[in-house]
């Protein structure tokens, strides 16, 4: 009596497709973290974008050009809700690049005319960056409160 030693095909068949199982659970996992990788980075440079236009519009000081701060329609901080302009749109020609996926939206608002009211000199600044990826559009929306210096 000589006892074999070793698998029977069937035995090295069911352990291969275990691997071969195991193997696409990783590669689907790798395919999802590459791409929710992609959409993190997309994100925190639009919520950068968003937060640059803030800040140039109150370092430049430009809600306050006009009196009462209301910036007029072609001024390009008082956009159309829901209107789409390239970054490098009026008043930012000059600083940013006119190629970007990007698109924004700005809107510049007193938070009161009456000069009475202590809120009188302040504006809202919202700013929404628009971009798209895999088919679908995404946003950022960043807001701020900015007083006359």
């Amino acid at each position: 009596m000589n006892p074999r030693r070793g698998f029977s095909q069937l035995e090295v068949l069911i352990a291969v497709g275990i691997l071969a199982l195991g193997i696409l659970g990783v590669v689907g996992s790798l395919t999802y973290s590459t791409q929710a990788q992609r959409f993190g980075e997309r994100t925190t440079e639009a919520v950068q974008v968003a937060r640059e236009l803030v800040e140039k519009i109150r370092v430049r000081n430009l809600p306050y050009e006009w009196d009462p701060p209301q910036p007029p329609e072609d001024s390009g901080l008082c956009d159309e809700p829901g209107a789409r302009k390239p970054l490098s749109a009026r008043p930012f020609a000059s600083d940013f690049p006119g190629e970007s996926p990007f698109q924004r939206n700005i809107r510049v608002t007193p938070l009161t005319t009456d000069r009475g009211d202590y809120r009188y000199g302040m504006t809202r600044i919202e700013v929404t960056i628009f971009w798209s990826e895999q088919g679908r559009e995404r946003t950022v929306r960043f807001a701020s409160i900015h007083r006359r210096p």
